[in-house]
């Protein structure tokens, strides 16, 4: 249970103390209560590398669905940018491909990907035209 200052300041016979010397008490005091210092590095090391992995893995799945799935008329026309908290961002080639895709094959299409993920983690399907990255064949792969 967390004290109050007040209770810290009694406890040390300082609760009636003038106020410099009150401030003084916390300078030291919360001096004796800091943590050694850790190098930014590796902390993030230890909090983003995990999370990272698994969203790369995520991603690669969703990636994977998402080309299993697509009609074979837009091969290489959309790519998946990302996930985020169900809403799935794809790049598309032209508005034509993001209305035939939004509006026409919409709610099939999240059906279809949560099917092929077997979890619900497409609730949305948000298109952006732009350039479309060109998926890496095998040859090219190699190179």
């Amino acid at each position: 249970m967390r004290r109050g200052r007040r209770e810290i300041l009694e406890e040390h016979g300082l609760s009636i103390a003038p106020s410099e010397e009150q401030r003084l008490f916390w300078d030291r005091y919360n001096k004796r209560r800091l943590r050694p210092a850790v190098r930014v590095g590796d902390l993030l090391d230890r909090v983003t590398k995990p999370h990272m992995v698994e969203s790369a893995d995520v991603l690669s799945r969703v990636r994977g669905a998402w080309r299993s799935i697509l009609p074979e008329t837009f091969a290489g026309r959309t790519h998946v940018e990302g996930l985020t908290a169900g809403r799935l961002r794809v790049v598309v080639c032209s508005s034509a491909d993001r209305y035939a895709l939004g509006r026409q094959a919409g709610e099939a299409l999240i059906e279809a990907m949560n099917d092929t993920l077997r979890s619900k983690l497409v609730k949305r399907i948000d298109y952006r035209v732009g350039a479309v990255p060109r998926e890496k064949t095998g040859e090219e792969a190699s190179d």
